[in-house]
């Protein structure tokens, strides 16, 4: 539904932009973010989420 709303230029749209350029600007580590993006890719979540319940 979040996804929608932004998408379709809902009241999270301009949320989600200046959320999107605080964390572009800001000095989040780069490869903890590409780890965080790669999160979203089924073969790095599930054995991930193996490991943690491990």
């Amino acid at each position: 539904m979040l996804t929608w709303q932004v998408a379709g230029h809902g009241p999270l749209r301009t949320l989600d932009e200046r959320l999107g350029r605080a964390v572009a600007g800001g000095g989040f580590p780069s490869s903890a973010a590409h780890f965080l993006a790669d999160l979203g890719n089924t073969a790095v979540a599930l054995p991930v989420l193996v490991l943690v319940m491990l």
